[in-house]
């Protein structure tokens, strides 16, 4: 008998036979009864600890981000080798935790990557509204075009992580903590890129004919891009050092 859901230790120990449950915790476990596997020979014994031993490793692979649900349905898929390890079918365990794996690995970048682009929306819409609080309460009245440098960068560095994080296979198996801060940290440092780029062009550095004709686009078109690309600063660097 198998019944993936939540019961109690009483009603899982009174079923006759063997159940594989799921308990409150989201572990795997099972009840059987005495001379369950009388008719076992060693070999069957021995089959049985090593697959459950597999299905024990499976279930405890890291997935830090999932919600309880979604754990549940991969404790679920590794159920079923659980239970057909119980009625000694041991054909097919692997490829049941390799399913498994699957699910997770796919649920765990998933999460993963909501979790960085959550994060960096929030804070790049909590940037928006303080740089337009300070403008419009006369805070920053000489400071509009550093303002708007600072969030053109700011979006090229989501827009990166956007693109970023859609192609790239993340394990999502590091803590939520970790993602959050590895987010924010490119956006400030695309901010940096990008009021780096902005002084580049007040010097005459690069695009000294564009910042002439129209300061405020070239100086947004710059700042987007060097928010974007990590390759933008250093190439300044480099064309600096050229000069030099």
């Amino acid at each position: 008998m198998v019944k993936y859901e939540t019961v109690e230790e009483e009603e899982a120990s009174s079923t006759a036979g063997y159940i594989v449950f799921i308990d409150h915790e989201n572990d795997i476990d099972w009840k059987i009864q005495g001379g369950w596997d009388k008719e076992w020979n060693q070999e069957d014994k021995k089959a049985f600890i090593c697959n459950i031993s597999k299905l024990n490793v499976a279930e405890k692979m890291p997935c830090p981000l999932l919600r309880f649900n979604t754990v549940r349905a991969y404790k679920i898929l590794l159920g079923q080798g659980v239970s057909q390890c119980c009625c000694k079918c041991f054909e097919g365990i692997d490829d049941i935790i390799r399913k498994a794996d699957d699910f997770r690995r796919e649920r765990n970048m998933e999460a993963a990557r909501m979790t960085c682009l959550l994060s960096g929306s929030v804070f790049v819409m909590m940037l928006f509204g303080t740089l337009v609080a300070m403008m419009l309460t006369d805070f920053l009245p000489d400071h509009f075009l550093l303002c708007k440098t600072l969030f053109c960068a700011s979006l090229g560095a989501f827009v990166s992580i956007w693109t970023r994080y859609g192609k790239v296979e993340m394990t999502g198996e590091s803590p939520r903590s970790l993602l959050v801060l590895e987010t924010t940290c490119r956006i400030v440092v695309g901010m940096i890129s990008g009021f780096v780029a902005m002084k580049a062009l007040e010097t005459g550095m690069i695009l000294k004919t564009l910042y002439e004709n129209n300061t405020s686009c070239t100086v947004a078109l710059v700042a987007f891009c060097a928010g974007f690309s990590e390759r933008f600063i250093p190439s300044i660097t480099e064309q600096v050092q050229k000069k030099e």
